[in-house]
């Protein structure tokens, strides 16, 4: 992405849906430190497995949308 990195990506996605989980996925950062717009983060490497039971976790807890 040569016009922002991952990090302001998330912060511009959050900033237009707050409801919109976002998973990041990164070589560079410490999952733990990631911005408070970043639901979930892993360290590049994590076991698939372990990446889909959070993400379903995640989901789950997602609010139903507003109609």
């Amino acid at each position: 992405m040569p016009e922002m990195n991952g990090l302001e990506l998330a912060i511009s996605l959050k900033s237009q849906d707050p409801t919109l989980p976002i998973v990041m996925v990164s070589g560079v950062e410490q999952p733990e430190r990631m911005s408070p717009f970043v639901d979930m983060a892993f360290a590049k490497g994590a076991p698939i497995q372990d990446i889909m039971d959070r993400l379903q976790l995640l989901l789950a807890e997602r609010p139903e949308p507003s109609q």
